[in-house]
């Protein structure tokens, strides 16, 4: 056999062998794996995890914390009435929900859903309600609320629903709702961002996704952002075709504030934001639908948002 023989005949079988290097976990009622968790322990770069569903009136319910573990694969619910685990091409999110167990509630690590460890566009949640996050515990970048509206570190409750630091994920189909960061020291509510989505130093892209009914609740002298979702740290998330709507950022006191009821993006961080709307968004301060503040030492600013047929 020439060379040029050979060399085509290998590039054959490794295309061929292409599918057997990923594997699919099934996950839900009378599968092998009872928990998503328990799946992901399992899995590795280019696996699938299927997730049973129920229906739009009757949802399947996993009451877990996951964690993607910096490994790039995809979680997906399958669709209503699927016979097979392959059927996760256009899920309901409605059918499928991800629930932080209440007793994780006043945990300091409380959000739903953890991108942490470097993902990359190739780790993709796709199909999911997640709900009833509290936020992580996290020193992180929030508005001043001064003279001249300069950032501040702060510590604070960030991502309710979902967590993502220095990655930068595929989150598809979903609906990020009723995630609530009201937490309590001392009397008074602790400072919160980033009730429905946290997304700090990423490139995430959210795609086909509701974020609805979040909530951030903070009191005197504390700060509060994003309650919808919060991005910080020259990052440049995609948000296309999506519904940001009926998002709160709430301050209560003589000091501090509240800014960014449907989104916040400081510090030279660039969304790009196409074919979404955004409604119904309330901040106590400044911006109720948008907050954007490219403050920074860098001068000029390097922040390039871009809004483009949204509403």
């Amino acid at each position: 056999m020439s060379c040029k023989r050979l060399y085509m005949a290998l590039v054959a079988v490794a295309v061929i062998a292409a599918p057997l290097w990923s594997a699919l976990f099934p996950v839900g009622p009378g599968e092998p794996y009872p928990y998503i968790m328990w799946a992901i322990y399992q899995a590795s770069d280019g696996d699938t995890i299927s997730v049973k569903s129920g229906t739009e009136t009757d949802p399947l319910v996993y009451e877990e914390q996951i964690d993607f573990m910096g490994k790039d694969i995809l979680v997906a619910a399958r669709e209503v009435g699927a016979t097979s685990p392959y059927q996760i091409d256009h899920p309901n999110p409605q059918a499928t929900i991800i629930r932080l167990p209440d007793t994780l509630a006043t945990s300091d690590e409380a959000s739903v859903v953890y991108f942490k460890h470097g993902e990359s566009q190739n780790a993709e949640l796709r199909g999911f309600t997640i709900t009833n996050g509290r936020g992580t515990l996290t020193i992180t970048e929030m508005p001043a609320f001064d003279a001249d509206m300069s950032t501040i570190q702060r510590m604070a409750y960030a991502g309710g629903g979902i967590y993502i630091v220095n990655s930068s994920p595929l989150i598809n189909r979903c609906v990020i709702s009723g995630n609530i960061i009201e937490r309590q020291e001392g009397g008074t509510f602790h400072s919160g961002c980033g009730a429905g989505i946290y997304c700090n130093s990423s490139n995430a892209t959210i795609f086909y996704s509701h974020i609805t009914y979040n909530v951030v609740h903070v009191g005197n002298h504390q700060a509060g952002a994003g309650a919808g979702i919060y991005i910080l740290n020259e990052s440049k998330p995609k948000i296309l075709n999506c519904e940001i709507e009926n998002n709160d950022c709430i301050w209560e006191g003589s000091m501090g504030g509240a800014a960014g009821g449907g989104i916040a993006a400081l510090i030279n961080s660039s969304p790009k934001i196409f074919n979404s709307l955004i409604s119904l968004n309330t901040a106590t301060s400044i911006g109720g639908g948008i907050y954007l503040d490219a403050a920074s030492d860098i001068n000029p600013p390097i922040a390039e948002p871009v809004i483009k047929r949204s509403y």
